[in-house]
């Protein structure tokens, strides 16, 4: 039996619609004429989204209802108007700058679209679809009056039967209401929120016409392995009696099969050829269906790639994903940035497959369509550039039985309708735990209605313990992973920190992090970063919200993503006053390190660093990491510095320990300290001076000399829960917590440590001074080396 998705009422007749041409669409500028992306510029300029929504199932003839509509937002209460006071750009969300609206929906508001649509004369002596992408989120649909469906999902496609409601060269009136309550209902939405500029209410992908015979083939089912495809046909109209053919073509093979309708014909692939992320194949595919007497009375044609899925061990014993039987590594990066000006719409089908393919540049594999499903041929393009895709199930509140049953027949309706698709391998039924219920059972459902593909549970939210996979986020770092019995391990989602175009620091902050991904390649079997695009209230996107700017180099982010790391130093100090030694090492033991020290760029014939190397002048060490196939990671840079070390005093302190100076009234900063004379004095033998009187105490120095044994680059890290600066030798050495750097002779100096209270929070952070350098460990500083003198 067919699933309907819409409430569907008797339409006998045998007519079919055509489009009336509407007035040209407005210029792509958003409400108020604010200026948008390159992106949108084609919007406006012929038709909008032009090309077939539906790929996998395609038909010649069709008529595109995308373009200029009337518009009217009325009180929810109220009746359908007479008058449309404004213009809408179908198929972009009210609320973009696209639509030519740009303004918010209330939950207390209705919107009616309305234009005019004609049946051709060429089109009569079948039925007439009217198709809708999808439509957010409650709709009726009339058309001259009449009603033909209602519908209630924000992210699944359906279709309404016009053929009774006009007859052919009658021009008739098309008519959508949709009432949309965003957060104020617990219906699926992702993450739309009211006031947060993420809502998108109406019609916001394609929407259009075309006929079909009587009894029509209305929806395909495909399910494959890496050897057969199994397609089942859905039909409209009746189908007793009618079989089905399926004929796939390509790299130089023709397979086909015949079932009755009430099977499924399944095709047999002698000598496959698999589709993956490397080798994103696809064969042809046309499917017939035939009446009792041998007629082809309806035909579609699609792309079908051929791929298994599954969780298995993998040499080791570790559960991983395999793909066609092996074992994956997938990197990938979260999709969930609205487009600028569209909102979820994209605002041309070349902008969506420039997107797609400049991820793919990036040396990524996959995606996670996180909070939302995109429109069909966000899916062929997957398919046919080979990234594979982990496809978030929409999720509201679920809060009761109504919107429980609301989210699962949505969600059911979302995975056959995209089960054509190689690219989609993972189903995630829940992001974070937002509105889970019934786990084990949604999983169990899933997985019996879709087996070719994983389940994901719950990404990043608590471990149900159901699922092939355990998916867990890691924001910033991923965290540590080990293996978990019989199920695969995802990152879901990494990273999140605030990201600025051309920002050095934040770019090496990223390698760090993919670094720790690629340690645990063992485990995991795909990873995630958070995200591709800013968002709203998000700036740790890879590129801005406008999609233009990227904030790293292209071309480094495809060597970090294929785990090209730059070499790190391994040991030394890159400042040093009379000689350093460096070692210099890499992530990967089959590549080999090459450096220069003027500054320029290692290529293939500059020295191989395989030793410690030997420095006593200044100078830029530039290293890169070569693989095998003489590919070069990004470079590393480290400026190395000879500087002069401070000398020794020819006389230290006499007494042992240091003198501390206390002052129990405020002090305005570090300078008076040098100037106001102190309330309390006394001798301590180390920096952690005693709880009395330094609890009463607003300002606190504790000074005298420090003897190093030898000559060195000495580090002297410092804790404290206060306000501080360290001296040494009279000159500020570091000035909040973290490791004071001097370069020193071996003998006494001068150490000054200074800080400003009220200093009762030391006892829950105590007061630490070490020091580390030549030979000598990191530790507190010894109590022989610190001498005052009275």
């Amino acid at each position: 039996m067919r699933h309907e998705s819409f409430l569907p009422l008797p339409l006998p007749a045998l007519l079919v619609l055509s489009l009336v041409s509407c007035s040209s669409a407005p210029p792509p500028s958003g409400a108020g004429g604010e200026p948008l992306s390159a992106y949108a510029a084609g919007v406006g300029v012929g038709e909008v989204l032009p090309e077939y929504p539906r790929p996998s199932m395609r038909r010649d003839r069709w008529r595109s209802l995308n373009g200029t509509w009337e518009l009217a937002i009325v009180p929810r209460s109220a009746p359908a108007p007479e008058a449309y006071d404004r213009t809408v750009r179908v198929p972009f969300p009210i609320e973009s700058p696209l639509s030519g609206v740009g303004r918010a929906v209330s939950p207390d508001e209705r919107v009616f679209y309305r234009r005019t649509i004609e049946v051709p004369e060429e089109w009569a002596g079948g039925r007439v679809l009217l198709q809708f992408g999808a439509v957010d989120w409650e709709c009726e649909v009339t058309v001259a009056g009449r009603k033909v469906g209602w519908h209630r999902g924000g992210y699944d496609a359906f279709t309404c039967d016009v053929t009774d409601a006009v007859a052919p060269g009658e021009e008739a009136e098309l008519v959508v209401a949709v009432w949309d309550p965003t957060d104020a209902g617990g219906q699926p939405r992702g993450d739309q929120a009211l006031g947060a500029g993420t809502a998108a209410s109406g019609i916001w992908q394609p929407v259009w016409l075309e006929p079909v015979p009587k009894v029509s083939i209305d929806a395909l089912r495909v399910a494959v392995d890496d050897r057969t495809a199994r397609v089942s046909v859905e039909t409209r109209g009746g189908g007793r009696g009618h079989e089905i053919r399926a004929v796939a073509t390509g790299d130089g093979a023709e397979v086909a099969a015949e079932a009755r309708f009430d099977g499924t014909a399944t095709l047999e692939f002698d000598a496959p050829r698999s589709w993956s992320p490397s080798d994103p194949f696809r064969y042809s595919l046309t499917v017939e269906l035939i009446d009792p007497d041998g007629g082809v009375v309806d035909a579609v044609s699609g792309r079908l790639g051929l791929r298994s899925v599954a969780v298995a061990e993998d040499g080791a014993g570790v559960p991983r994903i395999h793909l066609n039987g092996r074992p994956v590594f997938w990197r990938g990066v979260v999709d969930d940035a609205p487009w600028p000006g569209g909102g979820p719409t994209a605002p041309t089908d070349a902008a969506l497959r420039e997107e797609l393919e400049r991820l793919k540049g990036l040396g990524l594999q996959a995606v996670r369509k996180r909070g939302g499903v995109d429109r069909e041929r966000y899916y062929d393009h997957c398919d046919r550039l080979g990234l594979v895709v982990f496809q978030d199930l929409p999720a509201g509140t679920n809060d009761g039985a109504i919107d429980r049953a609301q989210w699962a027949g949505e969600a059911e309706r979302i995975v056959r309708q995209r089960s054509i698709h190689p690219s989609v391998v993972v189903w995630t039924l829940f992001d974070e735990d937002r509105g889970a219920h019934d786990v084990a059972g949604a999983a169990r459902r899933v997985a019996a209605l879709d087996p070719t593909r994983l389940i994901d549970a719950s990404s990043g939210g608590a471990d149900h313990g159901v699922g092939d996979v355990v998916d867990v986020h890691g924001r910033p770092a991923p965290p540590a992973l080990a293996p978990v019995e019989g199920r695969a391990t995802v990152i879901g989602a990494f990273g999140g920190a605030p990201l600025a175009a051309g920002d050095e620091a934040g770019a090496v902050a990223l390698e760090e992090l993919w670094r720790g991904v690629f340690a645990a390649r063992d485990v995991v079997s795909a990873a995630f970063y958070q995200r591709l695009n800013d968002a709203p209230g998000g700036t740790n996107g890879l590129a801005t919200a406008d999609r233009r700017t990227p904030k790293i180099a292209p071309d480094r982010l495809a060597l970090l993503h294929a785990g090209l790391f730059p070499p790190f130093l391994v040991e030394g100090a890159t400042r040093f006053f009379d000689a350093t030694v460096l070692e210099l090492g890499s992530d990967r033991d089959d590549v080999e390190i090459r450096y220069t020290i003027d500054g320029s760029i290692p290529d293939g014939g500059d020295p191989v660093c395989d030793a410690p190397l030997s420095f006593d002048a200044s100078c830029l060490l530039t290293a890169r990491a070569f693989d095998a196939g003489g590919r070069g990671s990004w470079p590393a840079r480290f400026e190395l510095r000879k500087i002069d070390a401070n000398p020794a005093l020819e006389e230290a302190g006499r007494d042992p320990g240091l003198r501390a100076h206390a002052w129990l009234r405020p002090v305005a900063g570090f300078e008076e300290l040098a100037t106001a004379a102190p309330d309390v004095e006394w001798v301590t033998p180390s920096f952690d001076v005693p709880a009395t009187p330094r609890a009463a105490a607003r300002a606190l120095v504790v000074e005298g000399t420090a003897r190093v044994p030898r000559s060195g680059f000495w580090r002297f890290p410092v804790v404290a829960g206060a306000p501080f600066r360290l001296l040494v030798d009279g000159e500020v050495a570091t000035d909040e917590d973290g490791v004071a750097a001097v370069a020193l002779q071996g003998g006494a100096h001068r150490i000054r440590l200074e800080l400003l209270g009220p200093l009762d929070r030391l006892d829950e952070a105590p007061l630490s001074v070490r020091a580390e350098g030549p030979s000598h460990r990191r530790a507190e500083i010894p109590a022989d080396w610190l001498r005052h003198s009275e």
